[in-house]
């Protein structure tokens, strides 16, 4: 079978949750997504890790595509969990929680958190 991707590095804030992921039920936007996998999903351990990493698991990779009317965003289709870390990570202030934006702010003071990563393309 042929597929045809290619990798690309991309910027955390081009990246995007995919609402239509079959794990949990479908929501109608980003922030409910994001909460759903803070609560569930625990996103904040996931996001301590890879900060202290600087990057995710060299065995990780993402698969994307571009996302519908927003040239050079992508939405993942594999990695949602990762994909929801690394922009709390970027972006505290998305945090469903008060006491999350506080946790995810205190991350990057005593870690480099990735700004940009690679993805495989779709």
């Amino acid at each position: 079978m042929d597929i045809d991707s290619d990798w690309k590095e991309i910027a955390i804030s081009h990246l995007h949750l995919d609402l239509q992921n079959p794990r949990h039920d479908r929501v109608e936007g980003e922030g409910d997504a994001i909460a759903h996998l803070c609560s569930e999903e625990n996103v904040f351990e996931l996001a301590s890790d890879i900060a202290s990493r600087g990057a995710l698991s060299p065995l990780d990779s993402l698969g994307v595509i571009p996302q519908e009317g927003n040239p050079g965003h992508y939405v993942a289709l594999e990695g949602n969990r990762r994909v929801c870390a690394l922009i709390l990570l970027a972006d505290p202030e998305r945090a469903p929680t008060p006491a999350l934006r506080a946790q995810f702010q205190r991350i990057p003071q005593r870690a480099q958190a990735p700004r940009q990563i690679k993805v495989h393309v779709f």
